[in-house]
């Protein structure tokens, strides 16, 4: 991961960081005035933009980088190069000083992209930005998550086996298990005496 100045991206990590900063204007938050903004950029060039929801139960909630992926049909996700999220604080520079490890995305934001990477076989660039700062991160998903965890049942038809699988949970929590279920031989043998 790498802290830059903003004035060091290229033209394209800063098209796509005004795209992000966009969808801050998609944020809905009625309990603290602050908006999240993320975007993607596709590998054909197109910006896709998405705003945070916060809510008062918790778990209704939707982070903008998921927000994003949302507005995505499962097979555009795998064109996704690049994605940019923005936090913005009334006041610019000299509002709340946004840490840099807040300009990631959570932990839930980076399992969704890290399938996504595990799905395309690419990484994804990742800039994350404040309104409280003129410093941006620059990372990849897979710097900010590693050893992401990925389903068996995503890993076997990804594998995409000649023969099926069989995946099986037993009734305690634990890991799930591919059997890769043999053939069975079939019998012909001729006369069969039944003594």
């Amino acid at each position: 991961m790498q802290v830059k100045e903003t004035s060091g991206l290229s033209k394209e990590q800063k098209e796509l960081l005004s795209a992000a900063i966009r969808g801050s204007d998609e944020a809905y938050n009625p309990y603290f005035p602050l908006k999240v903004g993320a975007a993607v950029r596709m590998a054909d060039g197109e910006m896709v933009v998405g705003g945070h929801s916060s809510y008062a139960v918790g778990g209704a909630s939707v982070c903008a980088e998921r927000a994003v992926l949302y507005k995505l049909k499962p097979a555009q996700r795998e064109n996704i190069e690049a994605l940019a999220a923005y936090v913005w604080t009334p006041g610019g520079l000299s509002a709340v000083d946004v840490p840099v490890n807040s300009m990631t995305p959570c932990g839930v934001c980076r399992q969704a992209y890290a399938e996504v990477v595990f799905v395309s076989g690419r990484d994804i660039e990742y800039i994350g930005g404040a309104s409280s700062t003129d410093k941006v991160v620059i990372a990849t998903i897979s710097e900010l998550l590693p050893n992401a965890y990925m389903s068996p049942t995503l890993i076997a038809k990804l594998q995409k086996p000649e023969k099926p699988i069989l995946i099986t949970r037993a009734l305690v929590p634990g890991p799930v298990e591919i059997v890769f279920e043999p053939e069975k031989p079939t019998e012909r043998s001729g006369n069969r005496d039944s003594a």
